[in-house]
Formats: C-alpha cells, structure tokens, sequence
C-alpha cells in the first residue's frame, strides 16, 4: 500500500513539471544594448525562448490587446499587427497566417509569447548567444559600443541594393515567401538568398506556401 502511495505521488509530481523545459533565472534578454528585467523571467522549451508579454510589449512599444474568451493576444505597433492564440502553433501577421514550431502558452498564470517571432515581425535583428544565455534584440544597423568587431557589417550578410538583412539566415531550412511579389524560393533556388527579411515570410512547406497564395519561384 506505502509503495502505490509513493508511486502515485510521484506520477502526480510529473504532471506538474513543465514537460522538457528549463526555468530560467539566469536567461536574460537585451535590447539595444540594454539589458531589461522584469517580475519574470523567460522560459526555454525545445530549444525555443518564451518571454512574458509584459516584459517584451513594455519595452518594445507594443499595445497590447488580450481576448480572454478566445485567448488571442494582439500586438499593434504602427501599422504592423501580430496575433496569437494560447497554444496554437501559428500566428497572423497582418492578416497572413504563418505557422510556427511553439506555441503561445500560459505559465504560471502569465502569458509567454516566442521572441525571436516578434522580433523579426517588428524587422529586428534576433540573435541568441549560448554562453551569456542572453537574446539579443537589435535594430538593423545597430552596433554594440563595445564590440569593435561589430562596428561594420557583413556585406556578405547583407542586401548591397538596401542593407536590408537578407531572410535565408534567419530561415533555417524553411522555405522563403517575398511578399512584395508573392513568390516563394525553395532552399537552393536561385533567388532563395536574395529575399530581404523585412519582405520575407517563412513557410515550411509548399503547400503552406501556396495555401497562402504564393507561387514557386521559376528555376
């Protein structure tokens, strides 16, 4: 009987872990520059980084809009507006649907929202350094002050025709849509590393890609 007590114990502390995450106080996010903090801290689960949607709305100028019938946050900022819905695995870009590999969730009784997703909706530049546990969110064109390395960019990284920061480094695999001309590139296409980020869209698979009125780019 003590044995199928201490069993059921157990199985019930299971099922209020968090399944293959890690809690993480000592992940910081930086934007410009400035290190930010607030009353919680972000989440890494399967290798992806949450933050509260406090800490990233207030300190990247977003109005927030929170539907708790539907469970949809809306993120506005000028004239680009993001959409989410607590555990789907998209979100809506102005009105394009555009799949994700996370969800939006809810920790801990507060909203936790993919990071590098609103960074590069808002054209910023998201990059994640593995020994600091830092995020970094930056303008294009910013510079760290004490980064002398960094005091000129890539060409190779970047659109000679605008400096623009080119979509297939962020891409990772996924197939590229232009949404200026609504055509979509395949890894190795001819045009596939030339898409500026601020035109692109992601896809991960054609038929997601045509679903969304693209067309494959010619060869």
């Amino acid at each position: 009987m003590k044995k199928k007590f201490l069993l059921l114990s157990l199985f019930l502390l299971l099922l209020v872990l968090p399944f293959n995450s890690k809690a993480q106080n000592d992940i910081k996010i930086n934007i410009n520059g400035q290190e930010i903090s607030g009353d919680a801290s972000p989440i890494i689960i399967n290798g992806r980084t949450l933050v509260p949607l406090r800490l990233v709305s207030e300190n990247l100028g977003l109005d927030v809009d929170w539907q708790p019938d539907t469970q949809e946050v809306t993120l506005t900022k000028g004239e680009t507006v993001i959409k989410f819905v607590i555990g789907t695995n998209s979100y809506n870009k102005n009105g394009l649907d555009i799949s994700m590999d996370i969800a939006a969730m809810i920790h801990k009784g507060r909203t936790y929202l993919p990071i590098r997703v609103i960074g590069e909706c808002l054209d910023k530049n998201v990059d994640w350094d593995k020994k600091t546990r830092t995020v970094f969110i930056m303008d294009e064109g910013f510079v760290q002050k004490d980064d002398a390395s960094s005091k000129k960019p890539d060409t190779k990284k970047y659109n000679p025709d605008n400096g623009s920061l080119l979509a297939y480094l962020k891409a990772d695999g996924r197939i590229i849509g232009n949404i200026k001309s609504k055509i979509y590139h395949v890894p190795g296409g001819a045009n596939y590393e030339k898409v500026s980020l601020k035109n692109a869209v992601f896809f991960n698979t054609e038929d997601e890609a045509i679903k969304a009125g693209y067309r494959k780019a010619k060869k």
